[in-house]
């Protein structure tokens, strides 16, 4: 249980790239990506994941410290043995304000409790974890915004995301907050079954005819052409895996006006994307909100291809099953 624990917990709090500035590069839920303990001495805890940190922006000072040469921003890691518990720390500076880490960490979700205003914990058996926001401090006259984590835990303790042979095994996933890619899509039937479709995504920094960004750890947004040539867009909220990315799409609005009557406005609701589409009835809804909320209310599995610096996503649709996730309301 204490391995189903960490991960939810850390899950929850849960390109030559366009990358959004606004707000902090990590949030609760990336905390778990910022270190491994693959390729450290039997007598070390963990070092830095490179790996995670140089799609970032940041660079390699040594095994426990990264910088980045930009935003100043660092993450630092300290670690300790004592009576058989390890003690793991992750310092990370940030160079804009924490409000919304701060946001992430209130959230009920995140199944933390707030021991003070700076201070968060989850203790589960003998594993515990924390988030401790600190004072400002001045680094080569840059205002930082100081956060750790901290994390407790019995010496031979393995986490469900452990192997055999690492507690903090390094994987491939890719750090999508705050950054844009361009895609299209595809949709074709099934050939082993009738009622499922196949839908593919490429994202790449090449031009495409759509826009997806990853606001930041859980927000998206698609912007498109629409039928009436203008710029439109639709968002809402994205889970991200090892290996599968969840989105659900939202509505930006429940009801639209149709016409107004005597100067009084006459509201008809916004329609809900159906579940299915076979792809001729997909095609005509093409570049409406609907085409969208339909595609962004599924789960896909995808592969980062680093060299070529792009996404596949595929996925399935069902006739006769739901969505993984439906837009924000229903009728």
């Amino acid at each position: 249980m204490i391995r189903l624990y960490i991960i939810r917990l850390l899950f929850v709090l849960g390109c030559s790239f366009s990358i959004v500035t606004q707000a902090q590069e990590f949030y609760p839920v990336h905390f778990r990506e910022l270190f491994t303990d693959e390729g450290v001495e039997s007598s070390q805890i963990a070092r830095l994941n490179g790996n995670y940190l140089s799609r970032k922006g940041f660079e390699y000072v040594n095994d426990s410290l990264y910088v980045h040469p930009q935003s100043h921003e660092r993450v630092l890691l300290s670690t300790e043995q004592i009576s058989g518990m390890n003690e793991l720390v992750v310092y990370y500076f940030c160079s804009n304000n924490l409000d919304q880490f701060r946001a992430r960490l209130q959230d009920e979700s995140s199944y933390l409790e707030q021991l003070s205003l700076n201070h968060y914990q989850a203790i589960f058996g003998h594993v515990s974890n924390a988030f401790i926001i600190s004072q400002d401090t001045l680094v080569d006259n840059v205002v930082l915004h100081p956060v750790r984590f901290v994390l407790k835990y019995p010496q031979e303790t393995k986490f469900s995301f452990s192997t055999e042979r690492f507690t903090f095994p390094v994987n491939d996933i890719f750090p999508l907050q705050h950054t844009t890619w361009y895609f299209n899509i595809k949709y074709d039937e099934s050939t082993s079954f009738s009622s499922q479709n196949k839908i593919n995504m490429v994202l790449t920094q090449e031009e495409q005819p759509y826009k997806i960004e990853f606001i930041d750890d859980i927000h998206f947004k698609v912007s498109y052409v629409g039928k009436n040539k203008k710029m439109q867009s639709v968002g809402g909220t994205y889970g991200h895996g090892y290996s599968t990315l969840v989105f659900r799409s939202e509505l930006e609005k429940e009801e639209e006006i149709l016409r107004y009557v005597n100067g009084v406005p006459l509201y008809k609701k916004v329609p809900v994307a159906p579940s299915f589409y076979t792809p001729e009835e997909l095609n005509q809804v093409k570049n409406t909100p609907a085409y969208f909320q339909f595609i962004f209310s599924l789960s896909y599995d995808f592969i980062y291809y680093g060299g070529d610096n792009k996404f596949n996503l595929s996925g399935m649709a069902y006739q006769d099953y739901p969505t993984q996730a439906g837009p924000g309301r229903s009728d």
